[in-house]
This record gives structure tokens, sequence and C-alpha cells, in this order.
């Protein structure tokens, strides 16, 4: 989900820890648009998610980001301390970032996102802290 840090986005992330807690939901990802696009926050939004508490009112919270794929070669925006404050990374196209080509261009792009070293890892070091969310 999108805060208003997205600022095409309404709720704040207050917002939608009480919406959760009203509706018995457990846990929700937030994730905002990447810094390269238009509407995004910057880079210290997700630098600084590494603060908010992963455990309110009995609702877990896991950080993350849509990054936008950059090139065919998988790069995303998404890099350095970003990536050691999010529990999560979902990477797509964003026309204003890399225009969506072809079928064999665009899956070529996508596994090569896939394929990045960091995004892997992310799935790993979350798997090692779930317990985090108990």
């Amino acid at each position: 989900m999108h805060t208003v840090a997205s600022t095409h986005a309404y709720s704040t992330l207050s917002d939608y820890i009480a919406e959760a807690k009203r509706k018995g939901i457990k846990l929700f990802a937030i994730t905002d648009h990447g810094p390269d696009m238009e509407d995004a926050p910057h880079h210290w939004h997700f630098i600084n998610m590494r603060i908010w508490p992963r455990l309110v009112d009995g609702v877990g919270i896991l950080r993350g980001i849509e990054a936008n794929i950059k090139n065919i070669n998988g790069e995303i925006d998404c890099s350095g301390k970003m990536f050691d404050s999010l529990d999560l990374i979902i990477a797509g196209f964003h026309e204003p970032v890399f225009a969506p080509h072809d079928k064999e261009t665009n899956t070529q792009a996508m596994i090569a996102t896939i394929s990045q070293p960091q995004t892997y890892r992310r799935y790993r070091d979350h798997r090692q802290r779930q317990g985090a969310y108990n």
C-alpha cells in the first residue's frame, strides 16, 4: 500500500494501522513508490523506515518499496542503506522510469531484476526476521 508519501495516495501509516486493527488484519506492508518516480518520496523516506515499530496494537508492519525497474539489466531505484531498512521489494515497470516494451524485453528485464543478489537477499533476510512480528 502507498502512504501520502507517494503523493497520489490519501492515507498515513497511522490510518492504515487503525484500519487494520479495526478489520482484524494482523500484518500489512507499506510499499511507497521508489524515488525515481515523479510522485515518489525521497530515498531518505525508505532509509528512515528503520525507525518504524514492527508491531503496533497487535498489527505487524512490513517496510517495503515499489521499486522501479530502470533498464533491461534489472537495475532498480533501491540501493545502499535503503536495502537495510526494508523487509520487501516489489519491482515493476512505470512508464516515466522505464516504459514497457515488447513481451521479450519486459521478460528479460524482469528476470534480470529477480536475479539481482540484493533482491534475493531481502527474501532470505526477511525469513530470518519473521519472529519479530510474533
